[in-house]
């Protein structure tokens, strides 16, 4: 008979998550002086808590809005329901439907069974689109983009609003700068033409698509059940590995980095859109470093802790030497401030705003530094 260190095992493995947490990219995990709190602020439930080196999403807590995966920027937190390429695959669907134009609905308007459901993506919340669906969706051709949600004012999960308008003036910004019109709106009841009188068939694939996604559901927690309890009989379950040796420097004298697929999907888009048409772009997913050559010292810890390598040491100086020269390069930046943070000097800052040429560049930004010269200045595209 399983005791009851059994059923919570199993009940926890049975335990299936809206959010899939990938801690080592979180940069309050990386570093502990990290600021970046976006997720918990973003989190409608309080389901995310992060601290002590580490980043949890309590699946019961959660509401599957998506809000938190949406402003991480470092891609910390991965959103499963719907996964980024479910929702894309549904929203191309949506707009060859309607002859160009998106319509993305949320759970509760979708609820009322008012619209085609052919002719709409369906997601738990409207915090959950991100800058990267909405610009490759402009970048297969899309030309409106509404999103209609059940009016957000009377929702519990209302304090996802805002992070919603954050979005689409981001999309709006980005398209902009590439020069392209492609309009977001947003709304609180369905476009007259996708409204539907008739309920006679009104369920049919959806409801036999939903019947067959939870017998797969089943039968995945049955099998992860199962997997709990024979590596626990066992003893294969594997113990937890220490921060210290999951991150740790490596031969670069940084500490592990990843590539942003979000943040590369955008930059890919909007090279798609065509050649950038105004200076300079406004938008939370980049960042742009400045540093003020007088005052650092060179100690390195901003390339040493950045997540995507966007800003780099002196490859020429060993590790754990005072570098001569920093490069930053602003199509890598995610706008974390992580940089910032480690900064015991103060003398980094990270930028809003990012000239469309550094962003398209194949030449970073240069930073002579202080300790390699006595009259520091900065040499490159940047004149400081």
């Amino acid at each position: 008979m399983p005791s009851i260190d059994d059923i919570v095992s199993v009940a926890e493995a049975m335990e299936s998550s809206p959010i899939l947490v990938d801690r080592d990219r979180c940069v309050a995990v990386r570093n502990r002086n990290a600021s970046c709190r976006r997720c918990v602020e973003s989190c409608p439930c309080e389901a995310v808590a992060v601290g002590n080196n580490e980043v949890k999403v309590d699946p019961r807590a959660c509401s599957a809005c998506g809000a938190c995966a949406t402003v991480c920027p470092t891609n910390a937190l991965v959103p499963l329901r719907p996964a980024d390429e479910a929702l894309l695959a549904a929203s191309r669907q949506a707009m060859e439907a309607n002859e160009g134009r998106v319509v993305i609905a949320c759970a509760r308007i979708s609820s009322r069974h008012e619209a085609d459901p052919e002719r709409y993506a369906e997601l738990p919340c409207l915090a959950r689109v991100d800058e990267s669906v909405l610009m490759k969706l402009a970048a297969a051709g899309a030309q409106a983009v509404t999103l209609v949600d059940g009016t957000c004012s009377t929702c519990r999960y209302r304090d996802t609003d805002a992070g919603i308008n954050v979005t689409c003036g981001a999309f709006m910004q980005l398209t902009q700068a590439m020069g392209a019109s492609v309009p977001i709106q947003r709304a609180s009841a369905f476009p007259d033409d996708l409204r539907i009188d008739q309920a006679e068939g009104r369920f049919g694939t959806s409801r036999r698509d939903f019947f067959a996604e939870t017998a797969r559901s089943a039968k995945r927690l049955v099998s992860t059940a199962a997997k709990a309890t024979v590596e626990k009989e066992l003893g294969l379950a594997k113990a937890e590995e220490l921060i210290g040796k999951r991150l740790r420097v490596g031969d670069s004298g940084a500490l592990p980095q990843f590539q942003i697929e979000r943040h590369a999907d955008v930059i890919n888009a909007m090279d798609a859109l065509g050649q950038p048409t105004l200076p300079e772009v406004t938008a939370r997913v980049f960042g742009r470093v400045r540093i003020d050559v007088d005052t650092c010292n060179g100690c390195g810890m901003c390339a040493v802790f950045c997540p995507t390598g966007a800003l780099k040491r002196d490859e020429r100086r060993k590790p754990y030497t005072n570098p001569e020269y920093l490069q930053f390069w602003a199509s890598e930046c995610v706008a974390c401030g992580l940089c910032a943070d480690v900064c015991w000097k103060k003398c980094l800052t990270v930028e809003a705003v990012i000239p469309t040429d550094e962003l398209f560049s194949f030449d970073p930004v240069t930073f002579r530094l202080s300790a390699a010269a006595q009259q520091p200045q900065a040499f490159g595209k940047l004149n400081l």
